[in-house]
């Protein structure tokens, strides 16, 4: 009855014991379902930033036609300017001629005198367009440096969300991954890491965690481990930082800041043609 009765309790011990590592395992679910929730969140944040970066990008794309545009709106008011010129220059020399004839001639006088009136103001309105189109030729320029810089930075960004999703880091003087297995195409200048367009971009860090093996006390390790039963040593594990494959915000909100930056540019260039009309 008494040996009954041990097995009892400790079954049941053994029971209690399960349903506290139940209940802390159920603890530990909850914990890590809302740290995805959250990520979830931020990603969906940052990929409507990215949208809008894409639309303003999309647009800036558009300056190289408007630029021609413009190009050759200065060389037709260049030629129009020739052509002012060449006839106040006509009308100089007739007016030179007629005034050796002043007295014979003072129809004549008059008539060259209108010519020179009327050269002057073509003169003026062709100096105007060539200046409207210096200007217009200038912001045009403007757009097309600002998307060539939104394009580095978004580069920049995909590449610096890689080397953290990878584990890129520095060793023996190259560029690895998490693996050690060397990175193509990216280099390694004053112990930094160089993508292939040369931008510097920071190394991935992971973070050490000890795992408890056979009742051995230690931290839990974020990722799953198999350990083969009957170990009986503390096993030390890396494990990529689990933000790693999450958009970071920073970086995105610096090419927001960016794109900000071009709106804003964008809204200078409205306003200048609005004063040019």
């Amino acid at each position: 009855m008494k040996a009954e009765q041990a097995k009892l309790a400790t079954a049941q011990k053994t029971l209690d014991d399960a349903n506290t590592a139940l209940a802390k395992a159920n603890d530990k679910l909850n914990t890590k379902k809302q740290i995805v929730g959250n990520a979830q969140t931020m990603l969906k944040a940052d990929n409507d930033k990215l949208g809008q970066l894409q639309t303003t990008l999309s647009d800036l794309q558009n300056a190289p036609e408007k630029l021609a545009t413009a190009k050759q709106a200065v060389a037709d008011a260049q030629a129009k300017l020739t052509t002012a010129q060449n006839e106040l220059t006509t009308a100089t020399n007739e007016l030179n001629e007629l005034k050796q004839a002043a007295i014979t001639a003072q129809a004549n006088v008059d008539e060259a005198n209108q010519k020179l009136a009327i050269a002057t103001k073509n003169q003026q309105k062709a100096q105007q367009a060539l200046t409207q189109a210096k200007d217009k030729l200038a912001a045009l320029q403007q757009k097309e440096a600002l998307a060539k810089q939104v394009a580095e930075q978004q580069a920049k960004l995909a590449a610096q969300n890689k080397a953290k999703g990878n584990g890129y880091h520095v060793a023996n003087n190259q560029v690895v991954d998490s693996q050690g297995n060397a990175v193509q195409d990216w280099a390694v200048k004053n112990g930094q890491m160089l993508d292939p367009n040369g931008a510097v971009i920071e190394q991935a860090t992971p973070k050490t965690v000890n795992v408890a093996v056979n009742g051995t006390k230690g931290e839990t390790a974020s990722n799953a481990v198999v350990l083969k039963t009957g170990s009986r040593s503390a096993v030390q594990t890396q494990v990529a930082n689990e933000n790693a494959q999450l958009p970071q915000t920073g970086n995105a909100d610096s090419v927001l800041a960016l794109a900000f930056g071009s709106l804003l540019a964008m809204f200078g260039i409205d306003a200048l043609r609005k004063r040019e009309y």
